[in-house]
């Protein structure tokens, strides 16, 4: 199995990333995974954050996965900025299932 990291914004999306995981692995066969997969799920407390020169943890994450061949999953939601919409505003949102 390829190294990765699943990068999310913050504890629901933490928790939602979980949840669909753990459902493909007991509705697709070949949907498998590794032990301790948890530890593969990265909160990043929002997107601002991700690249952040205070946020070296997740930047060495990423780092380390690309140099071993894996692949770096970012997953963020499209609420609005709440300078915009209003804080919390959803947008529509897809995640379509990655197999090798």
């Amino acid at each position: 199995m390829k190294d990765f990291s699943i990068f999310v914004e913050g504890n629901s999306d933490r928790r939602f990333i979980e949840d669909y995981l753990f459902f493909l692995s007991e509705q697709v066969s070949q949907f498998i995974l590794p032990e301790n997969w948890q530890d593969y799920i990265h909160q990043t407390n929002g997107w601002t954050n991700l690249s952040s020169a205070k946020n070296e943890v997740e930047r060495n994450i990423m780092i380390r996965t690309t140099r071993h061949g894996g692949v770096n999953l970012v997953i963020f939601d499209a609420d609005a900025d709440a300078n915009i919409m209003g804080a919390g505003t959803p947008a529509d949102t897809v995640i379509w299932p990655i197999m090798d």
